[in-house]
């Protein structure tokens, strides 16, 4: 009994591997993608605040005003646009550096001005957190039930 328990965990032990070394070696998770958002730019933040995308990816941003003029300030990047109210700007943007970048509001647009802050974040090629993270528990699962297993096994036998 105990030797079809171990062949079965290790069974889900290499099946887990392989696909995780799969995902890895897809061109399909190394691939850019277009990405759009909507940004709306209020007294005093940015919606959404946090702008996620992979290394690689063009980004298009249509910004627009929902109450004065705002900048829309990414140094980093070489982003610098102002929106005004009512207008709309479309801002294109390759994702060429890894990192997490503040957007900032360029022009003074009220009191609370300074703390007028958003995010932009460049991830590393394009990795699925909750596929890596269920796939490492699926292994460190099926390893701790081995190590189990297998020490029953010798104080059995």
């Amino acid at each position: 009994m105990y030797r079809s328990i171990k062949t079965f965990i290790a069974l889900i032990i290499l099946l887990a591997s392989v696909a995780c070394l799969a995902y890895f070696l897809s061109p399909a998770s190394a691939q850019p993608q277009h990405k759009y958002f909507n940004v709306t730019a209020r007294q005093f933040a940015y919606e959404p605040g946090r702008i996620v995308v992979n290394e690689g990816d063009i980004v298009t941003i249509r910004l627009r005003s929902a109450d004065v003029t705002h900048g829309f300030y990414i140094p980093e990047l070489g982003v610098d646009e102002t929106v005004s109210y009512g207008e709309e700007k479309i801002i294109n943007i390759v994702a060429d550096k890894v990192g997490k970048f503040k957007i900032r509001c360029s022009v003074t647009c009220g009191p609370l001005h300074p703390f007028m802050v958003g995010e932009f974040v460049v991830e590393k090629g394009g990795l699925n957190i909750i596929f890596l993270s269920s796939t490492t528990i699926l292994i460190v699962a099926g390893a701790l039930i081995f190590i189990i297993f297998s020490r029953r096994g010798k104080q059995v036998g």
